[in-house]
């Protein structure tokens, strides 16, 4: 074995919707040619009952039961109980090629990156075709994360100690984008390293395309406060003003398709236009925003 091989690398895995996933999930972190691995599954509270993994998987898993506290704190809790030198990122629903870790760890080791990503396919339950999906984007990344943030956590792999050093994790609380704030104090601190290889499949999920708008609608929202401090980062004041201004409408346009959903129950087919609509229009303006930054 060389010395990469002898690295540790710890797999963090929160748990919570279903085992059969989470049993693809674990095989494909154990086919790793990377070996040298620490598998952690938090169990967010689920009310499933995961007793016959913890016998199939036995000593090669670590198994931890928190109550519901949401992936962001379930991440947390596994980065806690984290003992390796890199700690890589997997949810119940994805899947690793055998290759991820080997591959991703080799690329930070030559290049002397802290944390990285890479591309992905994309694919959906009982279909054969994947999606390949490029996620470029590397180096200084911030302001610009800020505007367009393709990284997710299924591809990145990140030093424990500098997540220990920096007292850093997964923003607890929020249903969207609770992995966005992490990668923007990275991104301020470290080059991002990209290695332009699918490495990961992301399971697609049948789900309503104007409640993803509304989610979409509710995660830039949020951010208004976070880009309010950050006005020193932006070169241009008149980007910055821009950007923030988008930011605002997402907010209150998240607002109005809330009073809706929250009367309704659901979404209304008849809105389900305007619901695209309304974050098309901020859609359109972040790309410009990106090209400008």
């Amino acid at each position: 074995m060389t010395g990469i091989d002898t690295i540790k690398v710890s797999v963090v895995i929160p748990f919570y919707k279903s085992k059969d996933w989470l049993t693809e999930a674990l095989t494909s972190v154990l086919a790793q040619t990377h070996t040298e691995l620490e598998i952690i599954v938090v169990n967010d509270g689920s009310a499933m009952d995961i007793s016959e993994l913890e016998v199939l998987f036995n000593s090669q898993v670590n198994f931890i039961h928190v109550p519901n506290g949401g992936a962001a704190a379930a991440r947390n809790i596994g980065i806690a109980n984290s003992s390796g030198t890199y700690v890589a990122f997997l949810d119940e629903d994805d899947l690793w090629l055998k290759s991820k870790i080997e591959a991703q760890l080799h690329f930070m080791e030559k290049n002397n990156f802290v944390w990285s990503h890479t591309d992905y396919y994309r694919f959906k339950e009982g279909t054969p075709n994947e999606e390949y999906v490029s996620a470029a984007l590397s180096g200084h990344i911030f302001p610009k994360c800020l505007v367009w943030n393709p990284i997710a956590t299924p591809y990145v792999m990140v030093k424990r100690d500098v997540l220990l050093q920096h007292n850093l994790g997964f923003e607890v609380g929020k249903k969207v984008g609770e992995d966005n704030y992490l990668w923007e104090k990275l991104g301020e601190q470290y080059e991002l390293g990209y290695l332009p290889s699918a490495l990961t499949k992301v399971r697609m999920h049948n789900q309503n395309v104007a409640f993803q708008a509304h989610l979409q609608l509710k995660g830039r929202g949020e951010a208004v406060e976070r880009v309010r401090l950050k006005k020193h980062s932006f070169g241009n004041s008149i980007l910055y003003y821009y950007f923030l201004a988008v930011l605002i409408y997402c907010k209150y346009a998240y607002l109005f398709t809330a009073s809706i959903i929250k009367r309704m129950h659901s979404v209304p087919e008849r809105f389900e236009l305007v619901f695209k609509a309304l974050y098309g229009i901020a859609y359109l303006h972040f790309r410009i925003i990106r090209k400008l930054i």
